[in-house]
């Protein structure tokens, strides 16, 4: 069961055919001097009337003072329902107060009748008050207040039906989650000394991005406030957190701390607990205590696996611990940053290789233009995937050191096959070291004796 609590609604300028309008303010537990709302965690147990506590609401006029003779208050709560009948003990600061109307266990409106109004402090208002016992149904929390004289004048231009809302509560999530990609390019080196893409450019790092798991905090103008877990102003803190599992998905290949020489994927400077290269997924449970606390996504390749490229993208799931009044955690995912390679990329899918390509009369021919009149540098392929069973794929395998200035290579489905084995049917990445728009690609299928172009144009423009 949680706290109850007084949430402080300031209401002021009820002064009888004043120009004003009635001002509310809240100084609820929770609340911010500034009269903000309480933020309270949405992951409470309010379907078991478990967030109770007590409306408390301050009032005053803006200026000069109220009416020296009775005035009735019209009071709605919105968000929750009374806790008990009211007797009209809730106002204090004035002479006397009795319910004239309403305030029965269950309901949401009550009206006062008070007298010594014209006690009540004007500007923000201390003195005058109204303790409202209610349970939170789960949604936000407002009250609604009018003022009339006894003999029915408004006041302050408002009556019973023409009131001045306040928002006091403001139901939000515990948690929030930020994910911030690395700024600094990590590019697999097209030339790096034990084979294409097996380690990072010079300029690279391996540093991927952050992510970092807080507890939620709302800022309505007055500065950042952390999520209440109750509204006795209790902080959504690390104790209300089992655990924290990020899962970052992309490619593991060269990170497998399993492979021999061993890679490694760090996900807050410690090694994922598992890395499934398959399932192209790296997993880490962190305890409680790393709530507020940056994670790190860093890679560490074997240095003999070729380095894909690859967007890598971050999942994290909230566990609260039992003890916790939360209810439910959370989940988030975000971008971390991708991980590419130097040179042009150009992939043609659904290739045969020669030996299939017999099978049906079907064989392919690649062109690779060179727009510019300075030699591209080398052209390297490699087979993506491959529907052969037990096929053993070579990797990254260079085609030709260049491309001649305004020439062309052009590679045909046996010299493809020589390069990278029977692949059977797959999709096949062909690298060039030069830019794309100074590059065309086209790869042409011949079926019987028909040409069938399959891709055209330059490669910035077909690059898929």
């Amino acid at each position: 069961m949680l706290k109850k609590f007084l949430a402080t609604v300031s209401v002021a300028g009820l002064m009888a055919g004043a120009a004003h309008a009635v001002v509310l303010g809240n100084a609820t537990s929770g609340a911010a001097a500034a009269g903000e709302p309480v933020p309270l965690a949405s992951a409470l147990d309010y379907a078991g009337d478990a967030v109770d506590g007590n409306l408390v609401v301050r009032f005053g006029p803006s200026a000069g003072l109220f009416p020296t003779g009775n005035v009735l208050a019209f009071v709605t709560v919105t968000g929750a329902t009374f806790d008990g009948a009211l007797d009209g003990s809730e106002v204090v600061g004035t002479t006397t107060s009795v319910i004239s109307n309403g305030g029965l266990n269950g309901g949401t409106t009550v009206t006062y009748l008070i007298s010594g109004a014209d006690l009540c402090d004007a500007g923000t208002p201390t003195i005058c008050s109204m303790s409202l016992p209610v349970v939170l149904t789960g949604s936000d929390v407002s009250v609604s207040i009018g003022f009339e004289t006894d003999a029915g004048a408004d006041v302050d231009n408002t009556n019973r039906t023409s009131r001045v809302s306040l928002d006091v509560v403001d139901v939000v999530p515990a948690f929030a989650a930020v994910f911030t990609p690395d700024a600094v390019a990590t590019t697999a080196d097209l030339s790096a000394a034990n084979g294409p893409f097996t380690a990072f450019t010079g300029a690279s790092n391996d540093d991927l991005g952050d992510v970092l798991v807080r507890a939620n905090t709302v800022n309505y103008g007055a500065g950042a406030r952390t999520v209440k877990k109750d509204l006795a102003n209790t902080n959504v803190v690390a104790a209300d957190v089992d655990s924290i599992t990020i899962s970052v998905a992309g490619s593991m290949a060269a990170f497998d701390p399993a492979a021999t020489p061993a890679g490694d994927f760090l996900i807050g400077g410690a090694s994922a607990d598992d890395v499934d290269v398959a399932g192209r997924v790296a997993t880490i449970e962190l305890p409680g205590g790393a709530l507020g606390s940056v994670q790190a996504v860093t890679v560490s390749e074997d240095g003999d696996t070729a380095i894909e490229r690859s967007t890598y993208v971050a999942s994290v799931n909230v566990a609260v611990a039992a003890a916790s009044p939360l209810t439910a955690g959370a989940s988030f995912s975000g971008a971390l940053q991708s991980i590419t390679r130097n040179g042009t990329q150009i992939t043609f899918p659904w290739t045969q290789s020669a030996t299939q390509g017999a099978a049906s009369g079907t064989s392919s021919v690649f062109r690779i233009g060179n727009l510019v009149g300075t030699d591209a540098g080398a052209v390297f392929v490699e087979a993506k995937n491959t529907s052969e069973a037990g096929y053993t794929n070579p990797g990254v395998v260079q085609v030709a050191p260049s491309i001649d200035a305004n020439g062309e290579l052009v590679v045909n489905s046996a010299q493809l096959e020589t390069l990278l084995g029977n692949f059977g049917r797959g999709d096949v990445e062909f690298t060039v070291e030069a830019e794309p728009f100074d590059l065309t690609g086209r790869q042409f299928v011949v079926r019987n004796g028909n040409v069938q172009q399959v891709i055209g144009g330059t490669i910035d423009q077909d690059l898929n």
